[in-house]
């Protein structure tokens, strides 16, 4: 008995819209970022596991990360079984010191990860290298820095494997999301197949990472406008650092050849970061070290047999706030930024 096709009115419940969208989300990202794949994936969290799984992170690995870095990026990689060791970072950036990592890094050094924070570069040609010369993966936690570029390259384009976030806070966002971006068509495949289940082949392990095609097509609204909103972010903090005249007070390093997307502008008082940041939250500036109570990962409860002092990274986590720079901010507003930041006094 021959049977008829699916009546028309039934087809849209089996086509493969969701596959269409996410595929255009990734193929703009690819070409927004220079990159020769990507994958969509539910959260940054997921991106950076994702990418943990796709160079073989597994139970007895070492992977290296700043104590700088969010527990965000921790998480991921406790959750491999992998053994995380802290690098100290160099004196005013969140760079990992390349000559510290010479005594961490060893024969069971699986990855290193590079965490950018709130979208300033760090110096990647020497961490590139060092990793390249021992053939250690190296990934970088671009959460921050969509838009980041150094030496007119987007970050992206120094390590094995970059992984961002699209969470709402982010300078373009899908509501939640991420996405890893890669040249390594192996690490891309492992990446793929963890993230499809192991596309239920009964073989390979995996887990559903998957965006929506909602998801997917907020994304392509969103790279639609990232470009302005990068000029616009990067025009109010020039505007705000002109105009700080309060000795205490300046913008951080900002690496040579770099540009920041400026997720956030970074402020530092050397002897008074902490009273900084209070004194701008007192005049209703919100400030990321306050909010979040950053502080190094180690002195956290669930990381501090990990403890390895990284008195760099102590100093510029106690120096240094968080101010934002929207790009909704209106001329009134970076006015009162300026004011609330020349009137502190340490």
């Amino acid at each position: 008995m021959m049977h008829s096709a699916l009546p028309k009115s039934l087809e849209r419940f089996y086509a493969d819209e969701d596959n269409t969208a996410i595929a255009a989300y990734e193929s703009a990202l690819k070409n927004y970022f220079g990159a020769t794949y990507c994958l969509a994936l539910s959260s940054g969290t997921a991106s950076l596991l994702a990418a943990l799984v796709a160079v073989g992170s597994t139970r007895g690995d070492q992977v290296v990360a700043p104590p700088t870095a969010p527990l965000c990026t921790a998480y991921p990689i406790l959750s491999t079984g992998s053994t995380l060791a802290f690098g100290d970072i160099r004196p005013g950036n969140f760079g990992l010191d390349v000559d510290g990592l010479f005594r961490i890094a060893g024969n069971n050094t699986r990855a290193i990860v590079e965490v950018p924070m709130w979208g300033y570069a760090t110096p990647a040609e020497a961490l590139r290298d060092f990793a390249a010369d021992r053939a250690i993966p190296l990934i970088f936690d671009l959460a921050h820095c969509a838009g980041t570029t150094l030496h007119g390259r987007p970050l992206s384009d120094y390590c094995d494997i970059a992984c961002f976030s699209t969470q709402k806070h982010k300078i373009f966002s899908t509501g939640e999301g991420g996405f890893l971006l890669t040249n390594n068509e192996a690490y891309y495949q492992r990446a793929l197949m963890y993230t499809r289940m192991g596309e239920l082949n009964g073989k390979d392990f995996g887990l559903n990472f998957k965006i929506s095609s909602v998801q997917a097509q907020a994304g392509i609204a969103a790279l639609e406008t990232i470009s302005q909103n990068l000029r616009t972010r990067r025009s109010n903090s020039t505007r705000i650092t002109s105009a700080i005249t309060n000795p205490a007070v300046a913008e951080v390093e900002v690496i040579a050849g770099s540009e920041p997307s400026y997720q956030r502008l970074l402020l530092q008082s050397k002897k008074a970061g902490r009273a900084l940041a209070a004194h701008l939250v007192s005049r209703g500036i919100p400030s990321d070290m306050h909010k979040y109570g950053i502080k190094p990962l180690y002195d956290y409860p669930i990381l501090q047999q990990l403890k390895t002092p990284c008195p760099n990274a102590e100093h510029m986590l106690s120096a240094t706030t968080t101010v934002p720079v929207h790009h909704a901010y209106c001329e009134q507003d970076l006015a009162y930024i300026i004011d609330s930041i020349n009137s502190f006094r340490q």
